[in-house]
């Protein structure tokens, strides 16, 4: 996934996302989540609470800013999962109004993956926070297992010697079996790893 951060300028924005745009498209990711302070509304009617008059002076996002969103298909993350909900993440003082400024964009993949995103109370900044809270995952164990490949190789004879010291080091009357085979294993497998690792690097 390709966790974007921005802090949108107040003026050439129009030129701003065309580069932006430019940038992802170099990048190649495909799951993409942009969390940004945009300095501008995607929609006056839904995004400000204001006077009718205080709506008419507030900036909205450009064009070039809706390809991106098109183009990669990310949707308002926070929109999608409160249709019904009124909840704001900036002030503005000389406009008294309310807007919603900062905005999580994902795309449908990662998107499902969200337990839900909650705008939170403004403490210090200017701007309210976004915490987002993801679905718990299991955690699947990877076991590592020996390429039986450097078997045949000379690495045997020193995998032998190894662990021929290992056991005779470690053999004492105050340690399980178990704990010593699961002990024998880890290090079976880190020496096997830093073998298998300079093995790769002399040969490329």
């Amino acid at each position: 996934m390709l966790l974007v951060t921005i802090y949108a300028p107040n003026e050439n924005q129009s030129e701003y996302y065309s580069k932006l745009h430019e940038k992802k498209l170099e990048i190649g990711q495909r799951n993409i989540c942009i969390v940004e302070d945009y300095n501008a509304v995607v929609d006056i009617k839904k995004t400000i609470l204001a006077t009718q008059k205080n709506k008419k002076k507030r900036k909205t996002l450009p064009t070039s800013f809706f390809d991106i969103i098109q183009e990669l298909n990310l949707l308002d993350r926070w929109r999608r999962l409160n249709p019904e909900k009124k909840e704001y993440t900036f002030y503005s003082n000389p406009h008294k109004s309310w807007s919603q400024l900062d905005i999580i964009w994902m795309n449908v993949e990662i998107g499902n993956e969200l337990k839900t995103i909650e705008i939170m109370t403004n403490v210090w900044a200017d701007n309210n926070p976004l915490m987002i809270i993801w679905k718990r995952r299991k955690k699947t164990r990877r076991r590592w297992t020996l390429n039986s490949q450097i078997v045949k190789e000379k690495y045997v004879t020193k995998i032998k010697k190894e662990m021929e010291l290992f056991f005779k080091e470690n053999t004492i009357q105050q340690t399980s079996l178990q704990t010593l085979w699961d002990t024998a294993k880890a290090y079976l497998g880190g020496i096997t790893i830093a073998y298998m690792a300079k093995r790769n690097k002399e040969r490329w």
